[in-house]
């Protein structure tokens, strides 16, 4: 086979390949069920035993030991997101410290039932919450969800036994990091683990068959993507690459959504919007900055000046929501003057008149800039 037949070699369409081709499942994929409902949870992992009964379902050695690192991470997120919630959540004041004056109408009499009635409400809430909290903090000692997986990998789980040894691997990626070749350039900044991607891809490439890759990654040393950043289809050099190395077998990029609708057609409504929305919180990055851990540091921030005086003026706000409209701010801004006018905008329009007078916003907006810029 020579080299420039592959610039011409068009892959075969994903439903022809898709009940035939070996299947390999990214980190991303499985960390998702940390997020996703559990009738969609169900429906993953029933299709994901299926395809390893049929000997066609292959995860990567380096996606095992993603997985493990990464799992602990997505449960304390889960539990930050509750505390998050629990932590804007206090009794309203009596109406007697707010309008005593009102005491004897009608009106006062209809409101103090109603809020009697929202306390005790909020009261359940509080409960409920803090018992899903200690439902997540029990994962780190039984978790069905681990149990059935690794059941799943041990009929699946592989690594090449060709391959480079990891230090050679991670010199590799570092050679194509340089030479901006895909997958994995766009992880070169990463502290941590930023062969990751490589290491996966150069567990694909023994494998010498057609290959469809179930991934959440959007990034685009992975994929083509379109004006909303959703995937296309998988990067051409990747595409090349694998023909070659393969002598003439595909490769594709899937998202979980398509791969579940093609497998089983009849999937719920409310599983392909579980899966539309999901969020790879450790993994998934947005061009330069790494969405995941500045959006888990903006929202430490927001909590930590919460007992200085800066509270949410409307409690159906979570930080969380917060955090994530600051850093889409700063994707948008065009220079970091114009990035903090728009974030005491975006202050004033949550928090309020006082925030803006609270002598420590100043600082609040100094340390959010500076937790991206040591990001981007």
């Amino acid at each position: 086979m020579e080299k420039w037949e592959s610039y011409f070699h068009q892959p075969k369409p994903i439903e022809d390949l898709i009940k035939s081709a070996i299947i390999v499942v990214d980190t991303n994929v499985l960390l998702s069920a940390y997020q996703w409902r559990d009738l969609t949870v169900r429906e993953m992992i029933k299709t994901l035993e299926n395809i390893a009964d049929e000997d066609r379902l292959y995860i990567p050695l380096q996606v095992i030991k993603e997985f493990s690192k990464n799992r602990p991470k997505e449960i304390v997120q889960r539990i930050n997101e509750i505390e998050g919630i629990l932590s804007t959540l206090q009794p309203q004041k009596p109406l007697n410290q707010i309008v005593p004056i009102l005491e004897g109408r009608e009106n006062y009499q209809v409101t103090l039932t109603s809020l009697t009635s929202y306390n005790e409400i909020q009261i359940e809430y509080r409960k409920g919450l803090r018992n899903l909290r200690d439902d997540l903090r029990e994962l780190f000692i039984h978790d069905p969800y681990l149990e059935e997986l690794k059941q799943i990998i041990s009929k699946s789980y592989f690594q090449p036994t060709n391959s480079d040894n990891e230090d050679e691997l991670i010199k590799t990626a570092e050679k194509r990091f340089k030479e901006k070749t895909p997958p994995g350039y766009k992880d070169d900044g990463k502290e941590e683990n930023n062969a990751g991607d490589y290491i996966v891809w150069d567990s694909i490439l023994s494998l010498n068959s057609d290959v469809v890759f179930i991934s959440g990654d959007k990034k685009p040393d992975w994929v083509y993507r379109d004006k909303q950043k959703n995937s296309i289809s998988a990067r051409r050099e990747l595409v090349e690459e694998f023909y070659l190395a393969t002598g003439g077998k595909d490769f594709l990029h899937v998202s979980p959504k398509e791969f579940i609708t093609l497998l089983n057609p009849d999937v719920s409504e409310e599983i392909k919007t579980d899966l539309s929305e999901n969020i790879i919180s450790f993994k998934e990055y947005n061009d330069e900055i790494d969405i995941g851990n500045v959006y888990l540091r903006i929202h430490k921030i927001l909590l930590d000046y919460m007992h200085l005086g800066i509270v949410l003026e409307d409690k159906k706000i979570h930080y969380y929501d917060v955090a994530k409209e600051i850093i889409l701010l700063f994707q948008e801004s065009s220079n970091e003057n114009h990035f903090i006018d728009q974030l005491k905008d975006l202050m004033f329009h949550y928090y309020g008149i006082d925030t803006m007078e609270n002598k420590n916003s100043d600082k609040m907006f100094s340390e959010i800039l500076e937790e991206l810029l040591f990001i981007n």
